[in-house]
């Protein structure tokens, strides 16, 4: 039962409790209660109905004044009853024993010390901790730090951290994960325990909002600080998995399959099983993790100074790939996935060599399933009206919009030139009405441009003042010739002509709104 406590007005040093009331006398110090269950336990065990009538709060309070005095503290720091101070800390932060206002104030002054990296002696006092007690604050500390959870910078305790970190700080999660590093070192035989009491949930969190910095503001360069907490988070599993048993019990994770591929962790091989593996993987995760993927996929995209591995950019193909042609998630899902698929598509030529490994790690009929409402969706695109499809032009400015103009388009360039080198990707999307879908775009084109696509093709790239439409002709009569040798198309490679839709969509972007349908 949890007791609700509140500050005492006046606290004294010693508490003397007169006989008279039928209780035994006693004089207790603010230092009387050592460890694990003396203030849930000796304390009630001593006090009896003392505790119940507020002698325990004055004690505890008390306690935590004293503690306070001393924390924060540097990782050297030498004074007596330290130890005993940490102690009494992990045994007030324990859930559902004591008030939260109890709670928080103890999970602050540990915090605190993590946060500043001074984690060294709180890592001694809970290498001789129960491993049930260990895992309790772990999740705790975890779960307030997860950087998908709601009103994450509303927590007293994630603010209390904050406070602490240094501006030097790469990332602000990185003294956490390096204090799990340190504590994994003193206690390696309970990773199996620590990782299931809420440190993978946090790394798969990590993971699917690509590493960023809830405690920073948006920055240009803020792939810098992504980068380095990946690699302090990849240098905790490989230390962690150093063991063959360890690495066992990380197996059963999706983080396994989903973690980036590194030349230090042998989680799957891009060559082989790659995309199986990430396709059951996230059947693994919940809805909330794949929007959070998708959503951070578009922000890394929009970086335009960002640049990526190819191994990378394969994983992030193969999941919007999955997504976008998904009959399982729904269309709301679907159709931000293929913006984002189209932000791959139009800044890396990945889904020319990407799409061919992706076909030759993927069965034919679940390939064709995806391809299929792929142009299902490309089509909707083409209807600017079609409420199913607002997701995909969220960013979009009322009129003229360059996106509105070009999206599909863009996707039957990059999807034709693949085809044009993969027989079995030509195969999938005629079986996948790729007909139906240039039908579609020729009558958009058409109306948009006010000429048969044919007629532009005569102008040319020389005619400037229409380079858009000169541009929608050629990839038309590109796509045409490709699938079905139409004989008015002509034997034309377009360039992909993207400048004046990066430029709109800079000016029109605040790339934080890109999380914000996500509940």
């Amino acid at each position: 039962m949890q007791r609700n406590l509140v500050p005492p007005t006046a606290t004294p040093s010693t508490l003397s409790v007169d006989s008279s009331e039928n209780y035994s006398t006693s004089t207790v110090s603010s230092a009387t209660f050592r460890g694990l269950g003396s203030l849930s336990g000796k304390a009630l065990r001593n006090f009896g109905k003392l505790t119940l009538k507020g002698i325990e709060q004055v004690i505890i309070f008390r306690r935590l004044s004293t503690i306070a005095a001393r924390f924060p503290h540097h990782a050297g720091a030498k004074f007596p009853g330290l130890t005993e101070m940490y102690m009494d800390l992990l045994e007030l932060s324990r859930p559902e024993l004591y008030s939260e206002f109890i709670r928080i104030r103890a999970l602050q002054m540990l915090v605190a010390q993590i946060g500043s990296r001074s984690g060294k002696k709180l890592v001694e006092v809970l290498s001789n901790w129960p491993v049930v007690e260990l895992c309790l604050i772990v999740r705790d500390v975890t779960s307030r730090m997860d950087p998908i959870r709601p009103l994450y910078l509303q927590d007293p305790v994630v603010l209390e951290y904050q406070k602490h970190i240094s501006k030097g700080e790469g990332h602000s999660l990185a003294p956490l994960i390096d204090f799990l590093s340190m504590l994994n070192s003193s206690r390696s035989q309970a990773f199996p325990e620590i990782l299931s009491a809420g440190v993978h949930d946090l790394l798969l969190h990590l993971y699917v909002s690509d590493f960023r910095d809830p405690m920073a503001t948006a920055n240009k360069r803020a792939f810098i600080r992504t980068s380095g907490l990946f690699a302090a988070c990849s240098s905790y599993l490989l230390e962690a998995c150093s063991d063959h048993s360890s690495y066992e019990h990380l197996e059963r994770y999706p983080i396994h399959g989903l973690w980036s591929l590194s030349p230090m962790l042998s989680f799957g091989k891009m060559e082989t099983d790659r995309c199986s593996q990430r396709r059951e993987t996230w059947r693994l995760v919940g809805l909330r993790g794949i929007q959070w993927r998708i959503s951070s996929a578009f922000d890394m995209l929009m970086d335009w100074e960002r640049s990526f591995t190819s191994d990378f950019l394969f994983d992030l193909l193969i999941d919007l790939v999955e997504f976008s042609g998904s009959a399982m998630l729904p269309n709301e899902i679907c159709f931000r996935a293929l913006r984002s698929l189209h932000c791959l598509a139009i800044q890396d030529e990945v889904v020319g060599w990407g799409l061919r490994m992706y076909f030759d790690q993927t069965p034919l009929d679940h390939a064709q399933d995806v391809f299929s409402l792929i142009i299902q969706r490309v089509t909707s695109v083409l209807l600017l009206d079609t409420p199913v499809a607002a997701p995909f032009y969220q960013f979009c400015c009322p009129d003229g919009c360059h996106l509105r103009q070009n999206a599909a388009v863009h996707l039957i360039h990059r999807l034709t030139s693949s085809a044009r080198r993969s027989t079995i990707l030509h195969q999938v999307l005629i079986r996948a009405d790729i007909e139906g879908l240039l039908n579609s775009a020729t009558k958009f084109v058409e109306s948009l441009d006010g000429e048969p696509w044919q007629r532009w093709l005569l102008f040319g790239m020389d005619a400037t003042d229409h380079a858009d439409a000169v541009y929608r002709a050629e990839v038309l009569s590109f796509a045409w010739r490709v699938f079905f040798q139409h004989p008015y198309s002509r034997e034309v490679f377009p360039s992909l002509r993207l400048q004046a839709w990066v430029d709109e969509l800079s000016e029109q972007i605040e790339r934080e709104d890109a999380y914000l349908w996500i509940i």
